[in-house]
């Protein structure tokens, strides 16, 4: 099958990709892991001299989570990943995004803290145009990866909300507050780790 669609890497779309990954070995280069570069609360990737528990994002605010971990930097080549998965409705596409995930989350040891997974729910009109949830088959993918429960649905969204796109960092922060419930029968008591495609 490779002699007739070569595995193209999907970040500079000329060289192949490497074994296991969707980029070449060159764009992998690029991508910017987070692990020891990430705010300990809200998991933004800082600069390498920001205070790692007190970013600006984070700073004198009130979190309703224990922490925030993110894979990667959501910059070159992983927002076209990202962009190619959601605008192109490729859902295999995730596949590297979940292993990026659950290799970060094996470091942090935290699998053993956690009962369930489930993923942030789309907009029901973004949802219909691809025809699946991003956060939702990454979600998937992490759970079986770590061995853990996956909860689709533990999450219902109970507000509208405008495209994350089309806010300025500010708004991004404070759209989603009170635009999710909790269902009380898949996660009370529960310890949820709770997916979402970009943070």
């Amino acid at each position: 099958m490779d002699l007739v669609y070569p595995p193209i890497c999907v970040g500079c779309a000329d060289a192949p990709w490497e074994e296991g990954e969707l980029l070449c070995g060159a764009c992998l280069q690029k991508v910017i892991r987070a692990a020891g570069r990430d705010c300990l609360r809200c998991g933004r990737v800082l600069g390498p001299h920001a205070e790692r528990g007190n970013c600006r994002d984070c700073r004198g605010r009130s979190l309703f989570f224990a922490r925030a971990y993110g894979a990667v930097a959501y910059r070159g080549e992983v927002r076209k990943l990202v962009r190619r998965m959601k605008i192109g409705r490729q859902s295999c596409l995730s596949g590297s995004l979940a292993d990026w995930l659950a290799d970060r989350l094996r470091q942090e040891k935290i699998g053993g803290q956690i009962d369930c997974v489930t993923a942030v729910p789309d907009r029901f009109s973004a949802r219909l145009r691809r025809g699946f949830s991003p956060a939702g088959e990454i979600a998937r993918r992490v759970a079986a990866d770590l061995g853990l429960p996956y909860a689709p649905g533990a999450l219902l969204r109970v507000k509208r909300t405008p495209r994350q796109v089309e806010l300025g960092r500010h708004a991004r922060i404070a759209s989603p507050v009170g635009a999710f419930a909790a269902r009380k029968d898949l996660v009370s008591g529960k310890r949820i780790l709770v997916i979402d495609d970009v943070m």
